[in-house]
């Protein structure tokens, strides 16, 4: 019922997780509409304490309930393992896209059954921001996602007079892991937009 009819055989899972400490597991499932505008339709959070092999099936559940036809998830710290035992639970022909932030991009790349991603990580949380100014991210009623605008909001831009450039930070008291898994899903979004255009 969550998932308007033009996205479902569409929908991306973006994955940010967690691994203990504060640090929680967020995924975020939508798609990339006709208009170029991303849906989000669904947003979930697992407690950072929560037994690993738990949260490995609930989030196998989100992506066989809502039939995601792509993964895109955090590439990096707990990414190295959760994503190849997430790998084994889906379905093995679901593109599982793992993302690595960097200063640079660098073309995705086969990786065994994954395929990695290096992006900068400044630049895509500024085309996200840019995406929401422009109401191209389009999120579910703020009722049902309000805790987790929070994640977005707390995000600060600052300039870096060493690197000349926008760097994002948030205050560590603050979670910022519903962005990140929606960068992720968005990023894919692209990635699977750009790949039927050709």
């Amino acid at each position: 019922d969550e998932i308007p009819a033009e996205g479902r055989g569409h929908l991306i899972a973006g994955i940010d997780w967690g691994g203990g400490g504060v640090a929680r597991t967020v995924i975020v499932i939508g798609f990339m509409r006709p208009d170029f505008s991303f849906q989000i339709c669904h947003m979930d959070r697992f407690p950072g304490r929560e037994e690993p092999d738990r949260i490995l099936s609930e989030v196998t559940e989100r992506c066989r309930r809502f039939q995601v036809c792509c993964i895109a998830a955090d590439g990096g710290g707990n990414g190295h393992v959760y994503n190849r035992l997430l790998l084994e639970r889906v379905d093995q022909q679901v593109p599982f896209v793992a993302i690595l932030y960097s200063a640079s991009d660098h073309a995705p790349a086969k990786d065994g059954a994954l395929i990695r991603w290096t992006v900068n990580r400044s630049a895509t949380i500024g085309g996200l921001f840019t995406r929401v100014k422009k109401r191209l991210l389009v999120f579910p009623r703020v009722e049902d996602v309000s805790s987790y605008l929070d994640e977005f909001a707390c995000e600060v831009a600052e300039y870096d007079d060493q690197q000349r450039a926008i760097k994002y930070t948030h205050p560590e008291t603050q979670q910022d892991d519903a962005l990140h898994a929606t960068n992720y899903a968005l990023w894919a979004g692209f990635r699977r937009h750009q790949q039927r255009s050709d």
